[in-house]
């Protein structure tokens, strides 16, 4: 018995609990993500922040003053959270193929740009508004024609459901 006590002395000592040190018995993966989350921002954060003033303090007048050296602090590695964020990324068409790609849990080798689903619509619908406009700029009363007049024509069929042609 007085083992487990040493061990629950040493791991609150250092902000642990079981999970995070190896003990599967009786936790879940809920539990184990707050584990993480808890021991990230209670523990590993403000070391890191500690060290980071330390190294600015000491460090700083060695390279003349005024230098500021700052570690990232850590974050919680969550794939269910990151395959929300990229579905959501994906939906509103704000990421490309390549950064799709680098989200993945795989090592896929970047063939070029493709589109991600639901860009290639995006980029249709912002093709189909600047037809639109252009339609709408040809039909003003007072429009002055920049263009020939056979290939406005054949924009404002095309934008009217046509194939361009007369």
């Amino acid at each position: 018995g007085s083992g487990k006590q040493t061990k629950a002395r040493i791991a609150q000592g250092f902000g642990t609990n079981p999970i995070i040190m190896g003990e599967v018995e009786g936790s879940n993966r809920a539990s184990a993500t707050a584990a993480d989350k808890h021991f990230i921002d209670f523990t590993v954060n403000p070391k890191i922040i500690l060290l980071s003033q330390c190294l600015t303090e000491y460090l700083s007048p060695m390279f003349g003053g005024g230098l500021k050296v700052w570690i990232e602090p850590c974050t919680a590695n969550d794939s269910e959270m990151q395959h929300r964020w990229a579905t959501l990324l994906v939906k509103s068409g704000a990421v490309a193929g390549n950064e799709l790609r680098k989200l993945s849990p795989f090592d896929l080798e970047e063939r070029g740009e493709f589109a991600a689903p639901g860009q290639q619509d995006r980029e249709l619908a912002d093709a189909a508004r600047g037809l639109e406009e252009a339609v709408t700029e040809l039909k003003r009363p007072n429009y002055v024609p920049t263009l020939p007049k056979s290939i406005a024509q054949r924009i404002t069929a095309t934008a009217a459901g046509g194939n361009g042609k007369r």
